[in-house]
C-alpha cells in the first residue's frame, strides 16, 4: 500500500514540522548568532477599567457552534479569494514584513481591509465555543490520517496578520485588536486536535500574530496591554492531549500487538503475524529504516533472522519481567518476540514522555538524559530501536516550541510593564526588574526565574538567550520615547 500525501497525515516528519512551527523568526540563526529587536515605546497607564482590552474573543462573544465547520466553509466559499496569485504573492513575501509607511502608502493593501470576505468566517470560527476536527484516530491507521485542512490553516494566519499590519499602519489600532482576536483564538482552534501536527501548526499561527502585537506596542498611542497579555492562556497552545495520544502510537497504528499474552495460537500463527506486522511497517514508510539497522527483510528468512538474533535476549528479557522460565519456554518464538518488542517500545516510550509533565527547565535535561539512554542501547535493541526512533515524536521540540511562545508573550507582558513604569516614574525607565512595582513582573517561563535586564544609558536590554534552553535567542533594545515624538514607521 503507498500512501500518497504522507507529509500531509498525522505522523509525518515532525522534525521538519517543528522548524516550520516555531519560525516565526525571519531566518534561523546559527548558535551564536541574536536576533535583535530594537523597540521605541511610549509610557502608558493602566486601562481604566484594567480589563477594557483582551486579545482573544470576549465570552459573551461566544458562539455555540464547532469552528471546524466555520474554518472548511472558508476556502470553500472564498474560493476567488484564495485563487489570487498575485495577491497571495504580496501577502507571504511583502506585507508581512514590510515597513509600516509602505504599507500605508500601499493602496492596494486595502483590499485586506473591511469586514466582508474573507473574514466573515474567520470571526465566527474564532468565536466558535470549540473545535471537533472529527479526527478518526481510532478508527483508522494513526500515522495515515490525513490533515489538509490543519495544514492550510495557515493561510488563515497570514491573512490575518498582514490584516492587522495594515491596520497599525493606518492608525487603525481598535480594528488591530479585534484581528488579533481572531488570529489569537483560531490558532488555539486549530491546535485543539489529537495530533502533535495540529499543535505545532496552531503555535506558528499564534506567533504570526505575536509579531504584530509587538509592532502594535511600539506605536505613539498604542494602549497598554499588560493585562490583556496577562489574560491569556497558560500555556497559550497546550500539547498534553496531542501528546497522550501519540504516546499510544503504536497501538493506534498496530492494534494487532493489543494483548499477546492472551492469544493461544500455534507457531504457524505467530510467524503470520510476524510476517504481517513487518509487511505493515514497510507499508507505512518505516521499513527502510529498520531493514538499514536491523537486516530486517520482507522475505521468507525473516522470522528466522528475527529468531537467531533476538530470541535469546527477548525469552531472557521476559523472565526478568516477571514470566515464569516454563511459561516462556512454552510459548512460541514469535510470541516472545513480540511481547517483548511491545514491552521495550512502551519502556523506551515512557522514558522519554515522562519528562513532558516535569517544568520546563527539569525536562529538556530529563528528555537529554532518555536520548542518551536509547542512542547506548541501539547494539542490544537494535530490532526495536529503529521502529522506536521512526514512531517517537521529537517531545523536546515540540515542548519547545510551546516554552517559546509562552518565553515570547512574557517578554512582551515585561515591555508593557516597563511602559506603566514609565508613566508612573517621569518617563524613565528601571534599573532592575525589581523596581516595577506597579504591576507583578513575569518570570522568564524557561527557567522560572526572572528575565535577564539591564540599563544602558536610557535603553533597557531584555535578553531571551538560547541558555534558557529555548533554540532562538532574542534581545530586545527598548527605548522610551520623548513626549511629542512620532512613532518611527
Amino acid at each position: 500500500m503507498n500512501i500518497p500525501g504522507l507529509k500531509n497525515t498525522a505522523g509525518f516528519c515532525l522534525a521538519l514540522t517543528v522548524v516550520l512551527a516555531v519560525g516565526a523568526a525571519p531566518v534561523l540563526f546559527a548558535d551564536d548568532e541574536v536576533e535583535v529587536h530594537r523597540l521605541t515605546v511610549s509610557p502608558s497607564a493602566e486601562p481604566v477599567p484594567a480589563l477594557k482590552y483582551e486579545l482573544l474573543p470576549d465570552i459573551m462573544e461566544e458562539i455555540d457552534g464547532n469552528a471546524a465547520v466555520y474554518l472548511g466553509k472558508e476556502k470553500a466559499e472564498e474560493t476567488a479569494f484564495f485563487s489570487k496569485r498575485d495577491l497571495w504573492e504580496k501577502i507571504e513575501e511583502r506585507w508581512q514584513t514590510a515597513p509600516l509607511e509602505e504599507l500605508r502608502s500601499d493602496e492596494q493593501t486595502m483590499i485586506l481591509l473591511g469586514d466582508g470576505p474573507p473574514y466573515y468566517y474567520l470571526n465566527q470560527a474564532a468565536r466558535c465555543r470549540y473545535c471537533d476536527w472529527q479526527l478518526p484516530y481510532r478508527r483508522e491507521t494513526f500515522y495515515t490520517i490525513l490533515l489538509p485542512e490543519i495544514q492550510e490553516s495557515r493561510q488563515f494566519a497570514r491573512i490575518l496578520a498582514c490584516r492587522a499590519r495594515i491596520q497599525i499602519a493606518r492608525g487603525k489600532l481598535d480594528e488591530a485588536l479585534k484581528t488579533f482576536q481572531t488570529g489569537y483564538g483560531i490558532g488555539r482552534h486549530v491546535a485543539d486536535n489529537e495530533t502533535l501536527v495540529g499543535g505545532l501548526v496552531g503555535i506558528a499561527m499564534c506567533g504570526s500574530i505575536s509579531e504584530q502585537v509587538l509592532e502594535y506596542i511600539q506605536q505613539p498611542d498604542a494602549p497598554n496591554l499588560y493585562w490583556a497579555l496577562t489574560m491569556l492562556p497558560r500555556p497559550m497552545i497546550d500539547l498534553r492531549r496531542a501528546v497522550e495520544v501519540e504516546r499510544h502510537s503504536l497501538e493506534l497504528c498496530f492494534p494487532e500487538l493489543s494483548n499477546l499474552e492472551s492469544i493461544h495460537d500455534d507457531s504457524d500463527g505467530w510467524r503470520d503475524r510476524v510476517y504481517g506486522l513487518v509487511e505493515k511497517i514497510e507499508d507505512l514508510g518505516l521499513m527502510s529504516e529498520m531493514g538499514r539497522h536491523s537486516g530486517i527483510y520482507r522475505n521468507s528468512a525473516t522470522l528466522n533472522l528475527l529468531a537467531v538474533k533476538s530470541y535469546p535476549r527477548a525469552k531472557q528479557s521476559l523472565i526478568q519481567q516477571g514470566f515464569s522460565e516454563e511459561v516462556v519456554e512454552s510459548m512460541p518464538v514469535g510470541q516472545v518476540l513480540l511481547i517483548d518488542l511491545v514491552r521495550t517500545f512502551e519502556r523506551i516510550r515512557d522514558d522519554a514522555f515522562k519528562w513532558f509533565y516535569v517544568p520546563f527547565d527539569e525536562a529538556r535535561e530529563g528528555m537529554k538524559r532518555a536520548r542518551a539512554e536509547l542512542d547506548q542501547s541501539q547494539e542490544e535493541l537494535r530490532e526495536v530501536l529503529p521502529l522506536a526512533n521512526a514512531m517517537l515524536p521529537p517531545l523536546m521540540a515540540c515542548r519547545n516550541a510551546v516554552v517559546r511562545t509562552e518565553r515570547n508573550l512574557a517578554a512582551m507582558r515585561v515591555i508593557e510593564a516597563l511602559r506603566l513604569h514609565a508613566h508612573e516614574n517621569g518617563g524613565k525607565l528601571p534599573e532592575r526588574l525589581e523596581d516595577v512595582t506597579v504591576v507583578p513582573v513575569p518570570p522568564n517561563p524557561a527557567t522560572g526565574k526572572p528575565f535577564s535586564y539591564r540599563l544602558e544609558n536610557d535603553t533597557a536590554i531584555l535578553e531571551l538567550p538560547k541558555s534558557d534552553g529555548v533554540y532562538f535567542s532574542y534581545r530586545y533594545e527598548i527605548k522610551i520615547r520623548p513626549p511629542g515624538e512620532e512613532a518611527a514607521r
